[in-house]
Parts: structure tokens; sequence; C-alpha cells
């Protein structure tokens, strides 16, 4: 992403000082719209995530229930069912785990994005005022 920015950022450097603004302004229009669809595409991704993961916490909470309730509340039954309830929390534990650091490196990515989208912008800004006092 960050290589894709810079060499669309230089491409439209080179056109302006070449006297094309018009077309410096388009490619980094284009760049921020690029941009965007990425920001679109990891969104979607995270929230297909979440949806994913939901879904195993759902069968996480269902596992080991039938066993349970066959086995009864004799001794057996209560040693039967802590094991069930202690794996069931470890994969609770890995889960939860899991998601916080999913969670934190879509945070990092979308931090990025956000430097990323800055610099084109001010690099928009700069095009503007350069066909502003160019006319």
């Amino acid at each position: 992403m960050y290589d894709e920015v810079a060499g669309a950022t230089r491409a439209a450097r080179d056109e302006g000082r070449a006297g094309n603004l018009e077309a410096s302004e388009a490619r980094i229009l284009d760049t921020l719209r690029s941009l965007r669809l990425r920001r679109v595409e990891i969104n979607a991704m995270a929230a297909q995530y979440r949806a994913s993961a939901q879904a195993e916490r759902s069968q996480i909470n269902k596992r080991g229930r039938a066993v349970g309730h066959l086995v009864g509340r004799s001794s057996f039954g209560y040693a039967v069912r802590g094991g069930m309830e202690r794996g069931r929390g470890n994969a609770r534990a890995r889960l939860a785990q899991q998601d916080a650091d999913v969670r934190v490196e879509v945070e990092k990515l979308k931090l990025s994005f956000d430097d990323l989208v800055s610099q084109v912008r001010q690099e928009l800004t700069f095009i503007k005022e350069a066909r502003s006092k160019h006319r």
C-alpha cells in the first residue's frame, strides 16, 4: 500500500513539474479512490472475522452439553462436566486472545491507512494551490 501511494505521488509530482497539473490531480484523486476502496475491504474483512469468531464462540458454548446431561449429577458426572467446562474455558480463552490479536492488527492497519490518506490529501491540496497560482 505504501509503495503504491509513493509511486503515484512521485508520478503526480513529475506530471506537475512537467506542467500537466490536471493529470497530476487526476492521478492523486485516483489514488485516493483506491485507498477508500481498500478501507472498505479492510472493514469488510474485519466484519467477516467478527462473524466467524461469533459462530465459533457459539460452537464452543454448545460443546459437550448433551454428554453433560447424559452423565447426570453423580460424582462421575461432575468429573466429566468439570473436564468439559475446563475445555470450553480454554477454548474461550484461546479465542479471546486471537480476537485481541486481530483487533490490534486491524487498528494498526487503520492508523497506517489514515496516515496514507492524510499524505494523499496534503498532496492534493498542494496540487490545487499550484493550479490556482498557475492560472
